[in-house]
Formats: structure tokens, sequence, C-alpha cells
């Protein structure tokens, strides 16, 4: 009986096909992040459950994307899909930050010091345990959340960094 080939990837990824199915990758996850954006401000954020459907359409599309691509390079394609994870998690926070605040789209070199402000600023809701929701800190025009970044653990980063392994993995 003649035992089964193994599969092994060529490696090869054709970047003539892979780039209009990565665009439309990465629009999805920039419609996806202002629509989490929108979400946030209007106080509907709910961590956990919203981040399973969410990464479950970009392990969808990331696999749809691969394979209508024909790309066998493994590194690539979850490069790929983290820069889409990126686009969902950082993109979230810069769309709250500019419908909230005021801030033009433009001032991206706003966010790491935005993310910073709400890591410590943000507040657990949760009726129950088994529906967690964040709530922002209310704009004000007389705060200006544009502060240096810093990392003083607690559990919004580590929300954070699994909200970024949900969608990117």
């Amino acid at each position: 009986m003649n035992a089964r080939p193994t599969y092994a990837p060529s490696g090869r990824a054709n970047l003539a096909d892979l780039w209009p199915h990565a665009v439309l990758l990465l629009a999805v996850a920039g419609l996806v992040a202002v629509v989490s954006g929108l979400l946030t401000g209007a106080g509907a954020y709910a961590v956990g459950w919203i981040w399973l459907a969410v990464g479950g359409l970009m392990t969808g599309l990331a696999r749809k994307t691969v394979r209508d691509s024909h790309c066998r390079n493994a590194p690539q394609a979850a490069a790929l899909l983290g820069v889409a994870g990126l686009v969902i998690v950082l993109g979230n926070y810069h769309a709250n930050q500019c419908l909230r605040w005021g801030v033009g789209w433009h001032r991206l070199d706003r966010l790491p010091g935005y993310v910073t402000f709400r890591m410590e600023t943000d507040r657990w809701w949760a009726h129950d345990l088994r529906f967690p929701l964040v709530w922002p800190a209310e704009a004000n025009p007389q705060v200006v959340p544009h502060v240096t970044p810093r990392l003083r653990p607690n559990l919004f980063w580590l929300a954070l960094a699994g909200e970024f392994a949900a969608v990117a993995t």
C-alpha cells in the first residue's frame, strides 16, 4: 500500500493575485474598525463577544484570500492577517478618537497617546460577568487625550492584547 504524500507548501505567492484580495481584506478591516469605534462611542462595546464574531469574519476572509490568491507562503499570509488585526484594533481606537473627540482623521500621531489614555481611563460595566462592557471616559473638550505612551499593566491592556490575538489568528 502506498503512503499518502505529505503536503509541503512551496513558499510561493503570486503578488499579482494576492494584492486585490489583500486590499479587500484590509478594506473590510477598516470598515470593522470604524463600526467598532462607533459602537464604543455609543456605549455598546462588549469585550469578547464582539471579537468572536470579528475574529471569525477575519479568519474566513483571510482563508479565502490565501485560497483564492494561491498564496503558499505561510509567513506572508500570517503577516497579512496580523496587519489586518492591527488595522481593526488600532483603527477602532483611532475612529473612536476622531468621532468622539473631533480629532482629524489624518492625526495618526496622536494614536499611541490616545490608546494609553483609554487604557488608563476606561471602566468596566457588567450586569453580570457573562457580558462585560467597556465604558470609555466622556469626551471633554478641556481634556487633551494626547499623552506620552506608557505601559501600566491592567486588565485593559490584557483585553487589548486578547482582542488583537482574536482578530490576528
